[in-house]
């Protein structure tokens, strides 16, 4: 194919130990991509895609700095913002007119994948020198706390309604609105609950998000109505927007607009962000004018607090900036009366209480695990993940990872997110990771787990809190073999 054309370059100046420089990218590449669709008739058509033309801002990040040749340890890359990309289809004449859509699905397929691969949060990255660059990439920077409050203007997507069955199960339009952060490692989703027999739902439904990069990252809206009579399998689309974190058209809202949302550290004046988010019937466009059609206003509330790593950097944070926080002015107001020593105690301890925390783990790897009796003689394993008591009765948090087939050295990578209030009892608790052989999970579950178990290893909450961060391995108990390697972390908001 042919090299990319190069239309501007921009030095972005940052803080870090890198240098930034962001691309303005053209690339027509003359790629092959042949398919072969098959009817239900046995007919066999080759199409392909012969052309695809792509264009956008790329970011390209030259780091750690090094004092030697050639001065950086990687480059990473990523597209800010989803490029413009047009697919142009080979022996389209015929194909197309058997298979109407080719062309957008061709697009949607591209699209998809270059998304999930470069771009932000998603990076590239390329070692230039041997060495671990887990580091290198992107990181939680902050907590979005979204509420969904309603929709308006939703378009009739059930054909067979009318005011006569508009009650009836599976014939009422039940919209439900579904919320997608995608991140470098996963992507966070959350649904609300549906709303029965109405094109104007109102949900009220608060969500939680763990962001990486505010300028870059969205929040991908979609409203679908809900078919009762299926269960979800054919839930319609209703509409779909994109809410970019990053844009200055987001406008600030005053002061306690959403008094049960928690006041985030270092958000100026705790305020909310009022979002209308337009929905369209698809996101794709092919090159050719822009058909969208308008389908429906999703209404949300944003409000992000950024995470500090240490509670001296959270108390240090501006959570009284702009006098936002009424509980703040009362906690100052309560302690002008004691001395200088008993008030900066006083505002410490308070603004303490006010923290709330995210605890980070990641399951990055095992090796050597036990290889245990089973009937098929391979070992698939998982980790389950236990936040417990200190009785190590009661749990409050679970989650496990993905089974890896046949390895007794699995890599997973695979992280978890923990958002947490009670700060003064966390400390107590502890953080169990249990290997098992997914092959014969259910049967762990029942009880009948004697061969299945591959170890476990335990680490204290305030072992965490003490270290703020943690990345090292861990031999596995009650077992003979086998080494976990974790991160975890903790940081405030």
């Amino acid at each position: 194919g042919r090299p990319p054309n190069i239309a501007g370059v921009k030095f972005t100046s940052t803080p870090g130990d890198e240098i930034v420089l962001d691309v303005n990218l053209r690339w027509n590449s003359e790629t092959m991509v042949k398919l072969a669709i098959v009817a239900m008739s046995g007919l066999s058509v080759s199409a392909g895609v012969a052309n695809i033309q792509m264009s956008g801002h790329l970011r390209i990040v030259f780091k750690p700095l090094l004092p030697v040749i050639p001065g950086f340890a990687a480059v990473t890359m990523s597209f800010l913002g989803d490029p413009h990309i047009e697919v142009k289809v080979a022996g389209a004449v015929k194909v197309l007119a058997l298979v109407p859509g080719l062309e957008r699905f061709l697009l949607g397929m591209v699209s998809s994948a270059l998304s999930k691969f470069m771009v932000a949060p998603h990076q590239l990255t390329l070692p230039v020198l041997p060495g671990d660059f887990q580091e290198l990439l992107p990181q939680p920077r902050g907590i979005l706390q979204v509420k969904v409050v309603r929709a308006a203007g939703l378009p009739q997507v059930n054909m067979m309604n009318s005011r006569m069955l508009s009650f009836v199960p599976g014939f009422s339009t039940d919209p439900y609105c579904k919320l997608t952060v995608s991140g470098q490692t996963k992507d966070q989703i959350e649904v609300t609950e549906e709303s029965p027999a109405t094109l104007s739902p109102e949900w009220a439904t608060k969500m939680t998000f763990v962001i990486e990069d505010l300028a870059t990252q969205s929040i991908k809206v979609e409203v679908f109505d809900s078919d009762e009579l299926t269960q979800g399998m054919t839930d319609s689309l209703m509409g779909v927007g994109v809410c970019q974190l990053g844009t200055a058209s987001i406008t600030w809202m005053p002061s306690g607009a959403d008094k049960d949302m928690p006041l985030g550290a270092n958000n100026p004046g705790g305020q909310v962000k009022q979002v209308e988010v337009a929905l369209t019937k698809t996101l794709l466009t092919t090159g050719r004018a822009n058909k969208t059609h308008y389908a429906g206003t999703v209404f949300l509330e944003l409000k992000y607090s950024p995470l500090h790593k240490s509670m001296k950097e959270f108390n240090n944070s501006s959570i009284q900036a702009d006098g936002g926080s009424k509980l703040w002015a009362k906690l100052k107001k309560g302690a002008r009366d004691a001395g200088a020593f008993e008030r900066s105690q006083a505002l410490t301890l308070e603004k303490t209480q006010l923290a709330q925390v995210f605890l980070f783990v990641k399951v990055e790897r095992a090796q050597d695990l036990s290889m245990v009796s089973s009937f098929d003689g391979q070992v698939d394993p998982l980790v389950s993940i236990k936040i417990v008591e200190p009785s190590k009765v009661d749990t409050v948090w679970a989650s496990s990872t993905s089974t890896k087939p046949d390895t007794q050295n699995p890599v997973w990578n695979e992280e978890f997110y923990v958002l947490r209030s009670d700060l003064s009892t966390l400390s107590t608790f502890s953080i169990v990771f249990e290997v098992f052989d997914g092959d014969n999970l259910m049967e762990s579950m029942l009880g009948n787990a004697k061969n299945e178990f591959l170890g476990r290893c335990t680490i204290r909450m305030d072992d965490v809190f003490a270290n703020q961060r943690i990345r090292q391995s861990y031999d596995l108990t009650d077992i003979h073999c086998g080494r976990l390697y974790l991160e975890i972390s903790v940081q405030y908001y």
